[in-house]
Formats: structure tokens, sequence, C-alpha cells
């Protein structure tokens, strides 16, 4: 995850270039894997940073921290944050950084033990990274994904071994597709304000509608999800209507913070009022370069028929598999209306894990 630029970037750019909220500020690294959070925290003039991972690489992390002389900011604490006192008598931070995100967003239930921390340690009035985050919803024609997938096993070597591929239509899929894909503008099925969320609403229903862009018939072959992750310095919510940053292939992601010949950036001096809302944000939709994260594909078991401005309407209901909390169970209703004049369609029903 550390080689994913646009993630790790955008992070270095939220913390480095904001060193009016770090400085001497109490961070909280849950999650820490490598600690490269940290020392991006230690950077910008943290007073203290205490990162924590409940897996061994803890102890790299450790060692790494070592290694760039910030030992006497950022202390690395092995356990589930769940578990952990703080050390120093120290009780409450001023900002929770973490990395927490997986597949649609939610997969791996990571979230819970850093809402778990917010609830124990953060300040009143303390600024979680990322502060929000939209999971975003739309109709896409994932043909080549179908291709390989399902299509494959119609003729296998002359042979018809299209029972491989029923279970696929069960299973979600993790994988990248192009931003001519898109079949309809996305839709926000889920807003997580991570200053207020709880574990408990994690677990959602939420109505969509989703009208074709299509310039021509098409098959639909797929739902597609995918989530925009924003950092905001205030913590608050971005305000509506805020355009999430699209980074496209070629693009110098890093030249803010590392220009070339592998100086720092000069610390640029912050002006209060510009700054005090400015908004840090990333995209792992298909408009952008791909992701770590990817897309999270829905293939429907029977594709639907869409022209410009037919419109889909359902409901996306999501929730923590009972069998294994890590996983998701993923039920998506809906129906299609061709056109302002025609009646809807039965509504369809299809389930899917995350996993």
């Amino acid at each position: 995850m550390i080689q994913d630029k646009v993630r790790t970037s955008t992070y270095a750019h939220f913390i480095l270039t904001n060193p009016a909220l770090f400085r001497d500020a109490v961070v909280l690294d849950v999650g820490c894997g490598t600690g490269i959070l940290s020392l991006f925290a230690a950077r910008s003039g943290a007073k203290r940073v205490i990162a924590v991972d409940a897996s061994d690489i803890a102890e790299r992390a450790a060692k790494i921290v070592k290694a760039n002389g910030f030992e006497d900011i950022i202390t690395v604490v092995r356990g589930k944050v769940e578990d952990i006192t703080l050390p120093d008598d120290i009780k409450q931070v001023d900002i929770i950084i973490s990395e927490w995100m997986g597949y649609a967003l939610l997969y791996e239930s990571m979230l819970d033990s850093v809402l778990h921390a917010r609830d124990r340690f953060l300040r009143p009035g303390g600024v979680m990274a990322p502060s929000q985050c939209k999971m975003k919803f739309s109709l896409c024609d994932a043909a080549e994904i179908f291709k390989d997938r399902i299509g494959f096993w119609d003729d296998v070597y002359g042979f018809d071994l299209s029972t491989m591929a029923e279970e696929l239509y069960d299973e979600a899929i993790v994988d990248v597709v192009g931003p001519n894909t898109l079949l309809s503008e996305p839709c926000t099925i889920k807003d997580l304000l991570l200053g207020e969320i709880t574990a408990r609403q994690l677990d959602f229903s939420s109505s969509f509608t989703l009208v074709s862009t299509a310039e021509r018939r098409t098959k639909v072959n797929s739902f597609i999800l995918y989530f925009d992750a924003f950092f905001t310095i205030s913590g608050h919510p971005v305000p509506s209507g805020t355009d999430v940053k699209f980074v496209k292939e070629g693009d110098v992601v890093l030249a803010e913070i590392w220009p070339a010949g592998g100086k720092r950036a000069p610390q640029r001096r912050q002006s209060q009022s510009a700054d005090r809302d400015a908004v840090t944000s990333f995209s792992t939709g298909p408009q952008s370069v791909p992701t770590h994260w990817k897309q999270t594909l829905f293939l429907l078991r029977e594709p639907i028929s869409v022209a410009e401005g037919s419109t889909v309407r359902g409901t996306f209901h999501c929730r923590k598999s009972e069998e294994n909390s890590r996983e998701l169970d993923v039920e998506i209703h809906f129906s299609v209306k061709q056109d302002s004049e025609g009646p809807a369609s039965e509504t369809v029903v299809q389930m899917f894990k995350v996993r």
C-alpha cells in the first residue's frame, strides 16, 4: 500500500502542508503499519506521535522510527487500540490519522477500531484524518471483466464449462475499469462523517436513482462501487458540491512535497482565513488512476438495457457478515424505467459477498 502514490501522497500532502495544524500536536496513528504516516506527522511538527499496530510490523516500525531519528517524538505501541493505554500518562490526542479503508470502503471492519480510538482518546474539537468518506455508486459497462470472469467459461477448448461461472454472480469482484465504463453520474449511497458516525451506522440501507448517460441503447452488466476520501483542517464536513481530486496518468503527484533533487519543499506560510477550510482529497473511482483499492463490481445475472435518460431506481443494503465480520453482505434491489412515460420494470433483487 505504501507504493500506492495516490494514497500516500494525499496523506503526505495533508500532513506536510498543514504545519499549523500539526505543530505541537499530540497525534495518534491507528494501524500504523510501517509508520509512514507517523513520520509525516513528526516531520510536520507534531510534539508527540503514538503509533499503534496489533501485528508484528510494529517492531519494524519502531526500527524505522529510530533509523529516521524520530524516537524522541514517535512511540510505537504494539496492541489493539481497544486494549492499549497511551504512554506517559497521555489521556487525549489532538489528531487521529489512520489508513483504515478497505475494498468497498468498509471491508475488513478496521473502521470500528478507529471509531473506538476516537471515542476513547480524541479531545473535543479534535481532528480525524480523513474527516469524511463518500461511497459512490453507478451503472457500469464492465464488458472486459464480464468476458474474463464469466464469458471465458462458455467455451473452453470447445466445451461448455459455464457451470463454473454460476457462483461468480454471488461474489463482488474487485478490479479496475476505465472512466469510459461509467454509464451514469455516480450517486452517494453513504456519506461517512468520521467525527460523528457510530459503528452501528456502518450497517445501512440507502435508496439510489441512477440516470443513464449512454448515448445509444446499451447493456448494463454491473453496478460499480468506489469511494472518495476528504481531509479538512477543521475536521468538519466538506461544503456541498466540493469536487474530489482526480489524479490522471502522468500527474506528478509528489512534486509539491518532494521537488526534483529530493529536497523537501519549503514550508509555505499559512493564511488562516484562506486555509481554514482547505480540502485535500482523493478518489478511488475509474476517473482517477488506479489505487490498491481498485473498484468493486457487482455483476448482474440478467444485464439491463438502457438508453440515454433511462432511470434505474432501487435500494442498496450493506451489513457486516454474521459469519465473518471482516466481510460484507450486500443486497441490491432495483427496477428500470426506460422513459418518463413508460412503466417501471419488476423489482430485481441480487445478493453479493464482498470478501
